[in-house]
């Protein structure tokens, strides 16, 4: 199958919140959160097929360090003071049909790619702690568990955080 990496636009939205309702059920972003990242980000970027149906979806936008508490603030701060520049993996989402096939490698490796060209020497992200299928995802592509922010999501789960260092993928 022939896929491609595209921008997202305005008319995929809809697609994008059903793919989150159907993966991240009462955590999904909705239109309208998608439609402000779409407006803020670094990369919000689809992955498409042949006939231009949307794989899956990832955006990136700019570390923001006011989301952590101070015990993973003192971690990522370090980073911070050595004027390291930290992205956001802010959702990153491949339709079920299409898991294990490779497109959540080529989609991340990409996005890694574009960071790496943009000057930037970090990828950070939260994945829920019960999401152990993403968590592996995330570990296998080298990521590093950081840290934990209790009750992080709607259904009341941790979120794990992770860190890359784009300066070991280049």
């Amino acid at each position: 199958m022939l896929m491609r990496i595209k921008p997202v636009q305005n008319g995929d939205l809809i697609h994008l919140s059903r793919i989150e309702k159907e993966l991240f059920k009462e955590d999904a972003f909705g239109v309208f959160l998608l439609f402000h990242y779409l407006q803020n980000h670094l990369l919000f970027q689809k992955i498409i097929d042949d006939s231009d149906e949307i794989i899956g979806f990832g955006i990136i936008s700019q570390f923001n360090p006011a989301l952590l508490n101070p015990h993973e603030m003192e971690y990522v701060d370090t980073l911070l003071k050595n004027k390291k520049k930290i992205a956001h993996l802010v959702d990153f989402a491949i339709r079920t049909q299409y898991w294990n096939q490779g497109y959540g490698t080529i989609l991340l490796h990409q996005f890694i790619t574009t960071l790496i060209e943009k000057g930037y020497d970090f990828l950070y992200l939260e994945v829920d702690s019960s999401n152990s299928r993403a968590f592996q995802f995330y570990k296998k592509c080298e990521f590093e568990e950081i840290g934990i922010i209790q009750s992080y999501y709607s259904t009341g789960h941790d979120a794990i955080l992770m860190l890359k260092s784009l300066e070991r993928f280049s």
